[in-house]
């Protein structure tokens, strides 16, 4: 989704007359895109916990047919909570590409600025901070791919539990087992809200050096 908002972007710059150069066009398009990733994934929090809360309360009532309804409603956010991680992954990936093309043509600028002392000096810090941010997509990369693997696991697990609760046939280990499970959920969706928020910031501060910048 940020590939497309950089591109969109990239698409208007000469029609309205954008002055800033392709890096800043870049950062607020990665400012915009985690933005709506924060929205979206608190309201995701929202959801599920709601329906954890929800799936607690029918123990005490004994109430198997909300608490079945409740199973179901938890299943369908887990398969949309995959769909979604899969796709942050592959743009997860798509950010370090575009970081390593990025830090390869900073390199090349260094090589071809021999001589030239100022222009081999911004050079070189161009290549500093594509460096730190290639590191931090890698990082990200590796946190996202983490993620997505306990989630699947997760969701495994409690498709293969369900039968067992459908049929009243679930113990009270099962019961255990399955709140553990779904309160873990919650804790990786805080987490993905937490990184995003870092996300923020992060992009705050480069848009102020946009700002000195310019």
């Amino acid at each position: 989704m940020t590939s497309l908002i950089f591109s969109t972007l990239l698409a208007l710059q000469p029609a309205f007359g954008f002055t800033t150069n392709s890096e800043r066009v870049q950062n607020n398009a990665e400012y915009t895109q985690n933005r709506i990733d924060l929205r979206d994934d608190t309201r995701d929090l929202a959801e599920l916990s709601r329906l954890i809360d929800n799936w607690h309360s029918t123990q005490s009532g004994n109430d198997r047919a909300t608490e079945r309804a409740i199973d179901r409603q938890i299943l369908a956010w887990l398969d949309r909570e995959v769909s979604e991680n899969q796709r942050d992954t592959l743009e997860a990936r798509a950010e370090v590409a575009d970081s390593i093309q990025e830090l390869n043509g900073e390199k090349r600028d260094v090589y071809s600025s021999r001589g030239r002392s100022g222009a081999r000096t911004t050079a070189m810090a161009e290549v500093y901070d594509d460096t730190r941010d290639l590191a931090d997509d890698r990082r990200d990369l590796i946190t996202i791919q983490n993620e997505q693997s306990r989630v699947l696991a997760i969701s495994k697990t409690l498709n293969q539990m369900q039968s067992k609760f459908d049929s009243n046939r679930a113990s009270n280990n099962d019961y255990s087992q399955k709140s553990s499970l779904l309160r873990e959920l919650q804790r990786l969706a805080k987490s993905e809200i937490a990184r995003d928020r870092a996300e923020l910031v992060e992009d705050a501060y480069e848009r102020q050096e946009d700002h000195r910048d310019r």
